[in-house]
């Protein structure tokens, strides 16, 4: 790709927490848009996949460094990540190619192994996530990025009866003809 079809790289501005939590942004910034390509959309069954691994669920939402207990988390730890903003920001077409995304998920491996002691249950977790998610993304080519053109979805016409007009139904008389 042309250095000129690049556009300006994210700007990553430091974020101070809201209640414990930093929450990334997941939508794309007016001038600085995002995009679909071929990869990125492989990204999501890749993601999803993690996202099943039983030992995953400690990444699933950001940190609240306020329920865990844990004040100077946010002190540490410069970048916070976490899988669900990620899923959000391939959902909203955030990123404009592969390499944002994989940078994303890197911050969620090193953000743990750098935060958690080792040998302790979540930087365990770390590492096997790390391992599941770069064997799985060596099967995705990553070298021919393309742009994906969604096809304009038009509007779908119900079909008509044979005659091109709803069938109507009789009204059943409330007291049929009898003759006493």
């Amino acid at each position: 790709m042309p250095s000129s079809d690049k556009p300006r790289p994210q700007v990553r501005e430091l974020m101070h927490p809201v209640n414990g939590i930093v929450q990334p942004p997941v939508y794309p910034h007016p001038k600085r848009p995002g995009r679909k390509t071929n990869v990125l959309e492989s990204f999501k069954p890749l993601l999803s996949a993690i996202w099943r691994k039983p030992w995953a669920f400690y990444f699933h939402h950001p940190v609240n460094s306020i329920t865990l207990g844990v004040p100077h988390y946010h002190t540490v730890i410069k970048r916070p990540m976490d899988l669900n903003t990620i899923k959000h920001r391939l959902a909203f077409n955030y990123y404009y190619q592969a390499d944002e995304a994989i940078e994303d998920f890197k911050f969620v491996f090193e953000n743990c192994l750098l935060f958690n002691l080792k040998g302790t249950e979540v930087h365990t977790a770390g590492l096997m996530l790390k391992s599941f998610f770069y064997e799985r993304l060596a099967l995705i080519d990553l070298t021919n990025e393309v742009e994906v053109v969604e096809k304009p979805k038009g509007k779908k016409r119900k079909k008509a009866t044979p005659e091109g007009r709803k069938p109507k139904i009789q009204a059943r008389k409330a007291f049929p003809d009898t003759h006493f």
